[in-house]
């Protein structure tokens, strides 16, 4: 059963699982449910037995793949986890031209080499990660294709193995495609490269901040991340799915479709154009100032003034705290 709400209220419906709830939201014209955890933290415990589970599977991936395409394979896994480290060495080079240059409008004593081999250094590591995407770009496509027709082969020797009998039956039908081993791949490879840039982000702001305020240094540059996440959640990390329930809407978009479609000659020669006009506007009447934009834009849209200042203040808090420990120090 649908809940009618106005846009942006709440209900909650319990799903038959103990930890999972699923949230309901009447946004305008659609009506969007999200599956939400009930705890928050999960079991340490849970996430390790989960953890030890998975191995054993991403190893014996990782040596199938291997087996295939071992160049590919590493050179693919060696660019992946270099791009993890471009932005931490981007960081790096840009903070250590900022502060040649602050040093240098305090002393008027500009320190011109320091300056031109941390501008040649950045490009230098922005042209090298350049050619390394285009290279690594060149094997993902190689790698893709050989790995697909090789999962392929081993499904379509599984499934022509079966006899009659036993194709027939439902549970013999596998839905699994050859695509999907490459794409737990290419997960397995994200969670590794997002892994090691958080951590790289995480020490150059350990590291930034012996100069520039400690600790508060930390906690400041660590809010709007952590903010973002608590009081601006994104909606395509979680498991959801939307649809119009509103009558009305439906009825326009179909009308839409009359006059878009295959059957406008006939609706032209049966003089119903004037109806469907008239319809249309009758339509847009009824529906009012009723939001028909996606959910993820009036997601973002409905969030409350309060927290996007709050959001706003906290992406530009780090820089300023700097700037004004600095100019001190300096």
């Amino acid at each position: 059963m649908i809940m009618i709400m106005s846009p942006y209220e709440k209900s909650s419906i319990k799903d038959d699982t103990d930890n999972i709830k699923i949230e309901e939201r009447q946004l305008g014209v659609w009506t969007l449910r999200t599956e939400v955890p009930s705890n928050v933290f999960q079991d340490p415990r849970k996430l390790w037995i989960e953890f030890e589970k998975a191995v054993p599977f991403c190893l014996r991936l990782l040596v199938d793949i291997y087996n295939v395409a071992p160049y590919h394979l590493i050179i693919y896994l060696v660019c992946k986890l270099a791009e993890g480290l471009e932005e931490i060495l981007i960081l790096g080079f840009s903070d250590k031209l900022l502060r040649a240059i602050e040093i240098g409008l305090v002393e008027r004593k500009p320190n011109v080499s320091t300056v031109v081999t941390s501008i040649l250094s950045q490009l230098a590591c922005s042209f090298f990660f350049v050619l390394l995407k285009w290279y690594s770009n060149t094997c993902h496509g190689i790698l893709r294709a050989k790995v697909s027709s090789y999962f392929q082969l081993k499904l379509m020797k599984s499934n022509l193995h079966l006899d009659l009998a036993a194709s027939q039956e439902a549970a013999s039908r596998s839905e699994i495609s050859a695509g999907e081993a490459y794409r737990s791949l290419e997960r397995i490879v994200d969670l590794i490269t997002d892994v090691l840039r958080s951590g790289g982000q995480l020490a150059f702001i350990a590291h930034a901040s012996r100069s520039t305020g400690g600790p508060w240094f930390v906690i400041i540059s660590l809010a709007h991340p952590i903010l973002s996440t608590y009081l601006a959640p994104s909606l395509w990390d979680k498991v959801c799915f939307g649809y119009v329930g509103n009558p009305t809407y439906q009825r326009i978009q179909s009308l839409e479709k009359f006059a878009d479609g295959t059957l406008r000659q006939d609706i032209i020669s049966g003089g119903l154009a004037g109806w469907i006009i008239s319809e249309y506007r009758s339509g847009h009447r009824n529906l009012g100032n009723l939001n028909t934009e996606h959910p993820s834009q009036q997601l973002y849209n409905g969030r409350p003034l309060v927290t996007r200042m709050l959001l706003e203040a906290t992406e530009f808090a780090p820089m300023t705290h700097r700037s004004s420990v600095r100019s001190m120090l300096l």
